[in-house]
C-alpha cells in the first residue's frame, strides 16, 4: 500500500529490494502521478486495464442529494432510519469531522465507530474489527485512514463530504457492491459543490441522479456535555478540560495558599534581586 506523499519511503524500500525482482503495481485509478511513479521505478512496465480508467462498479447504485451544509446531519438522521438494518461506511473529508459525525450518530441512538488520523493503531484495529463483526453498524472514516480497508457486506457507502479529487470518489464507492453483490453509494453535495459532481461524472462517464431531499426530522438536541478541548504543550504532553486548574470541589476556586520563602517571608510572587 502506498501514497505518492510517501515517495521518499518508497525510494528507500526499493533501494533495499533485490535488483533482480518482479515489480507489480495495482491501482483502482491511474492518475498521472501514479503513471510517472511506475515509469520511474519499473523496467518496461506492461499496463493491463481490467476496465477503462474511472469506471465505477456496475452493480453500485449511485445517488446524490443536494443539501445545505447545516442540514447534512438531519439528512443523515433520516437515511439511518430508512436503512436501519444496513452496514454503512461514511466518509468525512477531515479527521475532526469524522469524530464529530460518529459522536452525533451515537447521540441518534445508532452504533458507530471511527477511523482517522487521530486514532492509534490499536484503536483503528478495534474499530475495524468491531465494524467487521457487526458490533458497530456504521463506521466513519477519512480517505487516508480507510486505505486498504476490505470489509465484506458493506451495503452503503455514504459520502458525507465529497472527496478532494474525483479519483477518490471511485476508490470510496468501490468498497460496496463487491463479489457480485449489489450496493449503494449516496453523496451529500452542497449547492456550491455542483461543479465537483460534474468532474466526477466526466471521470466515470455516467450521469449521477439527483434525488429530492426528503422531509427532514427536527434537529436533535446537542448533548449537555461536550468533550473538553485538548491543547498541545511543551514536552509532548497534552492538557485538556479542568486538569491542572485551580478549582476545588464543586467547581469553586480552591483557597489560595501563600508559599513561604526560605527567608521566612510569605508571598505569591517572585523575589526581586538587586
Amino acid at each position: 500500500m502506498l501514497d505518492v506523499g510517501f515517495l521518499p519511503q518508497i525510494k528507500l524500500i526499493l533501494q533495499k529490494a533485490p535488483k533482480e525482482r518482479q515489480t507489480m503495481l495495482f491501482s483502482a485509478t491511474m492518475p498521472q502521478s501514479i503513471s510517472s511513479l511506475a515509469s520511474q521505478f519499473m523496467k518496461m512496465p506492461l499496463r493491463i486495464e481490467i476496465a477503462p480508467q474511472g469506471t465505477s462498479a456496475e452493480n453500485v447504485e449511485q445517488e446524490v442529494f443536494v443539501v445545505r451544509k447545516n442540514d447534512k446531519m438531519r439528512l443523515l438522521d433520516s437515511l439511518l432510519q430508512k436503512y436501519e438494518h444496513e452496514k454503512i461506511l461514511i466518509f468525512s473529508r477531515t479527521k475532526h469531522g469524522a469524530k464529530r459525525i460518529a459522536r452525533d450518530i451515537r447521540n441518534m441512538g445508532h452504533t458507530a465507530t471511527e477511523i482517522h488520523g487521530n486514532r492509534s493503531q490499536p484503536q483503528r484495529k478495534a474499530a475495524l474489527d468491531g465494524f467487521t463483526r457487526g458490533k458497530f453498524r456504521t463506521m466513519v472514516a477519512t480517505d487516508i485512514a480507510a486505505r486498504g480497508i476490505d470489509v465484506k457486506d458493506i451495503s452503503i457507502v455514504l459520502n458525507f463530504d465529497l472527496p478532494d479529487n474525483s479519483e477518490d470518489y471511485v476508490h470510496r464507492i468501490g468498497r460496496t457492491g463487491r463479489a457480485g453483490r449489489f450496493g449503494k453509494a449516496i453523496s451529500f453535495v452542497t449547492p456550491s459543490e455542483k461543479a465537483d459532481i460534474k468532474k466526477i461524472e466526466r471521470l466515470i462517464r455516467k450521469s449521477l441522479p439527483i434525488l429530492s431531499v426528503p422531509e427532514l426530522p427536527p434537529e436533535r438536541e446537542k448533548p449537555a456535555y461536550e468533550e473538553p478541548p485538548v491543547f498541545a504543550r511543551r514536552g509532548g504532553g497534552y492538557r485538556g478540560g479542568n486538569r491542572g486548574s485551580s478549582r476545588g470541589q464543586g467547581g469553586r476556586p480552591a483557597p489560595f495558599k501563600a508559599r513561604r520563602s526560605p527567608g521566612g517571608r510569605s508571598g505569591g510572587g517572585h523575589r526581586r534581586t538587586a
